[in-house]
């Protein structure tokens, strides 16, 4: 592992099936890890200064990563095995969420993003601006029970989005 620019490390890492994936924007970018079967050492497996999401999260579905940069001001899907970008949306940067197959965005502009998560393509499918509240839109989204809640300041908004029948 390299040391970063900076000692701020806020995105959640991930830990399955013996490998650890971080995101940051301190200088490292998206990293993949193997935990060694004693658990005493790891070895990198590869790294994309690219993806240096600093604090929105990222997902893992299958054999993909979607996650935001900071830095280039886009979303980014990566191959899990390789770390190779696969494609990428203009949208900003913000958060990433993931409900019955959709990734939700919420950018720091205050838009909100419904977009398909195809493997490795990602495609946004609708968008809408968050109109109530003041000042910056840093807060992370939370998805309960088909009810999208978005805080922003002292507002708190919830949006029904259960699939329909």
């Amino acid at each position: 592992m390299q040391d970063g620019e900076n000692d701020v490390h806020i995105n959640t890492p991930l830990f399955e099936k013996g490998y650890i994936y971080y995101i940051t924007g301190d200088g490292n970018g998206a990293v993949k890890l193997k935990l060694s079967d004693d658990g005493m050492g790891v070895t990198e497996i590869w790294r994309n200064k690219n993806c240096d999401n600093t604090m929105g999260g990222f997902i893992k579905i299958n054999d993909y990563i979607y996650t935001a940069s900071y830095g280039t001001r886009q979303y980014y899907s990566l191959e899990t095995n390789t770390g190779r970008i696969t494609d990428s949306l203009k949208f900003d940067k913000g958060t990433t969420n993931y409900a019955d197959g959709m990734l939700y965005l919420y950018n720091e502009k205050g838009i909100m993003g419904l977009v398909k998560s195809e493997g490795p393509k990602i495609e946004l499918v609708s968008s809408f601006r968050i109109t109530k509240g003041t000042k910056a839109h840093f807060a992370n989204p939370v998805i309960n029970n088909g009810i999208l809640y978005i805080r922003h300041g002292k507002s708190l908004l919830a949006y029904d989005i259960k699939k329909k029948s």
